[in-house]
């Protein structure tokens, strides 16, 4: 996965501003509807954010909602998501129940609106179910596979192994592996955080192999 090295944020209440933030060469562009937009206009920015995130560009765009615990935050995220959106940056999570609620939220908007994600959880390694995981990629000849191992010489190397080697699920894009890099792990935590499988990065992946950027 390439290395994002340049994170823009832009207000989503101001169109000359979001459609330059677009255009600067940034790795992402963040809209942002909390904190830099006023109560007032709130409901006005998300439908420009929406429709902004639409258009041909070569950066990653992600919508930042307002807080869960906001009044704010169901209709910023049921008006701009959409297939062409890379990502959510959710700000102030308070609780797991938060987060388990807007995860279902996207996963429903996801369903409803034509981006549809099919996971395999692997209940064991050896033996590997192979079958499983062919017949799966087989639907749509695309492959995300996630691991807590190393980028080399592990599960997810195998598993991208077995579906380059297989007639059974022709691809359609190239095999996406999202795992720690190759290095030592560090003792800082803020370093060690770097290196860690999130969301964030599986839904980047996702995204390269649908083509969404």
């Amino acid at each position: 996965m390439a290395l994002n090295r340049t994170f823009l944020f832009a207000p989503g209440n101001h169109p000359r501003r979001v459609e330059k933030a677009l255009a600067l060469g940034a790795d992402a562009v963040i809209l942002d509807l909390e904190d830099a937009v006023a109560i007032s206009d709130k409901a006005a920015a998300r439908k420009p954010v929406a429709e902004a995130l639409k258009g041909p560009r070569r950066c990653r765009g992600y919508v930042r909602p307002n807080a869960p615990s906001s009044p704010y935050c169901y209709r910023d995220l049921v008006e701009t998501i959409h297939d062409k959106v890379d990502g959510v940056v959710l700000p102030k999570v308070e609780s797991a129940a938060d987060l388990h609620a807007i995860d279902w939220l996207l996963a429903a908007l996801e369903r409803e609106r034509g981006v549809s994600v099919e996971v395999v959880d692997l209940r064991s390694i050896v033996p590997l179910d192979r079958n499983t995981v062919l017949k799966s990629v087989a639907k749509t000849g695309r492959a995300v596979i996630a691991d807590e191992c190393n980028h080399s010489y592990g599960v997810a190397a195998e598993i991208a192994a077995t579906l380059a080697e297989s007639e059974l699920a022709p691809l359609k894009a190239p095999v996406r592996r999202v795992t720690v890099p190759d290095v030592p792990v560090p003792y800082s935590p803020p370093l060690e955080a770097e290196l860690t499988v999130t969301t964030e990065k599986i839904i980047a992946a996702v995204s390269r192999v649908l083509n969404l950027r």
